[in-house]
């Protein structure tokens, strides 16, 4: 039976706590090495003992992105055949566990089928995450004070992402196309189709990080090959056609410029439909970000499998290091019947603004639309894999 919306909704009013609060270890003492190293549950205790793991398999299913990126978040839904007191999440081989009460939600969570429910909860991913991947374990308390067997998610890979002063994240729970885009002060726009800021990169400099690539890439040595040279450009283009396909071309541009970058989109997923399953996008500053206003919004460009439920994701912000409570919209979930706005600007989910000043960051007052010719963002341009 498909999924209730209004189950969503729900949870997303729990979910929302996670981004104003702290998590509180058990009695304000004590090491936590799960938020140290891994993630953090707000609203939620850590309990420094063994996980408890019971007999009966009450949970009956449990998604979350097979990959996390480090200051982001990730969405985790499971289904129970009970209705629940309270959830516990620990981490394989980690000592403690997170425990979230969950009954002052059981009496508006509605059953999705006979005798089972649904929850979803928001982790917010450490920026200081060490491994290249781990695995989360899963328990419940049931209402009538059962204990359920320990479910686990699998493997989840850790993808290292720029953090800097500022970081802008989004996440998302199936395998469709959203875009992540800020607005600065200036008016620039950061996004998949302008994923820079920073110095202004010459032609000729541009150049020769193509001939970089090529004497990466082949055996030729392309550093001999000069920029005043019409012929010269022919040569490097056709190794360039010869490697496109092998290269990374956004990452390498990335490492080449990186003096130069002072904002980066560092990852953009599932484009244009080719799925890499990652399910996360980006934005960093690699120093102090210019003091104003910010918005952030979130398009569905494409929907890439239009059976499922519209897909829902969650933003995050981190400044200086710390995560940062912008707006309510933070957490939501496109229409199942919207298929994508093929990046039209009126389409954009508004989440929200925020100003950085002498204060330090904090949530404007109101929340500008943005007008669909602002800066028309040039055409659409290809997006690679």
């Amino acid at each position: 039976m498909k999924r209730l919306n209004l189950i969503w909704c729900v949870s997303v009013c729990v979910c929302l706590l996670f981004f104003s609060c702290s998590s509180d270890d058990e009695g304000g003492q004590g090491r936590n090495p799960i938020e140290e190293g891994y993630f953090s549950v707000e609203n939620a205790s850590f309990v420094d003992k063994a996980q408890p793991d019971g007999d009966r398999a009450v949970i009956s299913e449990l998604q979350v992105n097979s990959s996390a990126i480090t200051g982001g978040s990730s969405i985790v839904s499971f289904t129970s055949l009970a209705e629940l007191q309270s959830v516990y999440i620990g981490v394989e081989g980690v000592r403690g566990y997170y425990e979230y009460d969950l009954s002052n939600v059981l009496k508006s969570v509605q059953r999705v089928q006979e005798d089972a429910y649904t929850y979803e909860i928001v982790l917010l991913m450490s920026q200081q995450i060490k491994v290249d991947e781990f695995s989360l374990h899963l328990s419940v308390l049931t209402k009538s004070g059962e204990v359920s067997k320990m479910i686990s998610s699998g493997d989840i890979d850790v993808i290292e992402v720029g953090t800097g002063s500022l970081q802008v994240s989004l996440a998302w729970d199936q395998f469709d196309d959203l875009d992540l885009h800020l607005f600065d002060p200036d008016g620039n726009h950061i996004y998949y189709g302008n994923p820079y800021l920073g110095d202004e990169i010459t032609d000729e400099e541009d150049f020769l990080f193509e001939c970089y690539l090529v004497s990466k890439y082949t055996n030729f040595d392309a550093s001999k090959l000069n920029y005043q040279n019409e012929e010269d450009w022919d040569i490097l283009y056709d190794y360039l056609d010869e490697i496109y396909d092998r290269i990374d071309y956004d990452n390498e541009y990335y490492s080449y410029f990186k003096d130069k970058i002072e904002v980066v989109l560092d990852l953009d997923s599932n484009a244009a439909c080719y799925i890499d399953g990652v399910n996360n996008e980006n934005i960093t500053y690699a120093n102090a970000p210019k003091e104003g206003e910010y918005t952030i919004a979130v398009d569905l460009f494409e929907k890439c499998d239009r059976s499922k439920a519209g897909a829902k994701y969650s933003v995050t912000v981190n400044y200086n290091g710390k995560p940062v409570y912008v707006s309510d919209k933070q957490i939501g979930q496109f229409a199942d019947n919207d298929n994508g706005s093929w990046d039209t600007p009126d389409k954009y989910v508004i989440i929200g603004t925020f100003k950085i000043g002498e204060g330090g960051l904090r949530s404007a007052p109101k929340v500008k639309a943005l007008h669909p010719g602002r800066e028309r963002i040039r055409e659409l341009v290809f997006r690679k894999k």
